[in-house]
């Protein structure tokens, strides 16, 4: 094999070797995407579920815990708020 075939081999090598890598990103940047999107879904999920069981709509002991202490963020919140002013 003369030193341009070898060249060329390498060439391509390097070429499929890209294009792999090349996926590989997409792929990894498609899976990150999917996963975001999971967690959005998830928050938004949340935010309906407090919102219905602080309206009274939905009853479920498993979330009370969750459900007040989000009311005590918020009060803290208030409180920070009104010292601040």
């Amino acid at each position: 094999m003369g030193f341009m075939d070898k060249l060329k081999a390498g060439a391509e090598e390097a070429k499929v070797g890209a294009g792999e890598a090349t996926a590989r990103a997409r792929d990894s940047v498609q899976e990150a995407k999917v996963r975001h999107d999971r967690a959005q879904t998830h928050t938004e999920l949340g935010r309906t579920t407090y919102t219905l069981v602080d309206g009274g709509s939905l009853q479920d002991e498993r979330l009370d815990h969750a459900v007040q202490r989000i009311r005590d963020l918020g009060a803290q919140l208030s409180d920070s708020q009104a010292a601040a002013e």
